[in-house]
């Protein structure tokens, strides 16, 4: 683009950007809601989220010595999360699209923050009968 940004289009439709990464920071944006239809609320996820095993590993290539990543296995990430897991037949490899992973997590507090709402809710009630009980 004129602003030395990388941007990616949709190969049905040439014209239309599907993402932009910024030439500065590298950082990846998309999310305009006019390329979006049959927009839903996402289900729960905090019991899936809570599933989810967060490893620390080595790729078959490094040595013992270099640093670890810490990250899911795509193969268990996709009974949980199937859309967060893309297989590419022609490498033989399953691959995690993590940027899924930010709106779920933003779910997942949303989740949480009623839970808590809820309990603090329970416990002002609680507090006002065990008053009214002295």
């Amino acid at each position: 683009s004129s602003t030395g940004d990388l941007r990616l289009y949709n190969s049905a439709n040439g014209s239309t950007i599907m993402g932009v990464f910024d030439q500065t920071s590298g950082i990846y944006t998309a999310s305009d809601q006019r390329l979006k239809k049959h927009i839903q609320s996402y289900p729960s996820v905090i019991n899936k989220i809570n599933k989810l095993n967060v490893k620390s590993y080595q790729f078959n290539w490094q040595n013992k010595s270099e640093k670890y990543s810490i990250g899911f296995i795509a193969q268990e990430v996709i009974k949980l999360f199937p859309e967060a897991v893309k297989y590419d037949a022609e490498e033989d490899q399953y691959l995690i699209n993590y940027s899924i992973f930010a709106p779920l997590a933003i779910k997942a507090i949303q989740e949480l923050a009623d839970e808590n709402k809820t309990i603090n809710e329970r416990v002002s009630n609680l507090e006002m009968i065990v008053q009214k009980i002295k």
